[in-house]
């Protein structure tokens, strides 16, 4: 995808320099990207209670690049896995991106509860696997339809344990 967006912009990268031109990209984002402010303290409270906690995302670029930055905001010592859909050749809402994530935190579908903000990628994907599902809607880009399961913000996530 990155390569063809060059191509179509009349420039064909060798593979290094693109590799170079997306980490110095991503680095950008290392430093942007926030967390939700009640993530820290809902993984840690659910890591305490023995909960397994993950993460399961769309990034289409390397999973080298994006581990990093889920260390740097600190994320990474608060969850047991981290699942990339770059790393599965698959996007969500594909099942194999939902099973690397299940089989990498140890769990069943049926007892995971798969928090998101998107309907189709969050909800319709983790569901068809058998799995609970609950859309955040402060990170939501629309609101969910009815009957969709939602909370408004992260800190109401234990509330549904």
């Amino acid at each position: 995808m990155y390569r063809d967006s060059w191509v179509r912009a009349g420039l064909e990268l060798p593979d290094d320099l693109l590799h170079e031109i997306l980490d110095a990209e991503q680095q950008c984002w290392d430093r942007a990207v926030r967390v939700d402010r009640h993530a820290p303290n809902v993984l840690a409270l659910l890591g305490e209670e023995g909960i397994r906690r993950g993460v399961c995302s769309n990034a289409p670029f390397p999973p080298e690049m994006m581990r990093r930055q889920v260390t740097s905001n600190g994320i990474a010592k608060l969850v047991d896995a981290v699942v990339f859909s770059s790393e599965v050749g698959r996007r969500k809402p594909a099942p194999e991106v939902y099973q690397a994530a299940l089989d990498a935190i140890r769990v069943r579908p049926e007892r995971t509860l798969f928090v998101g903000d998107r309907v189709r990628e969050d909800y319709e994907g983790p569901r068809a696997l058998g799995m609970r599902a609950v859309i955040v809607t402060a990170h939501a880009d629309e609101a969910p339809p009815d009957g969709v399961p939602m909370i408004r913000s992260l800190a109401e996530l234990p509330s549904l344990l």
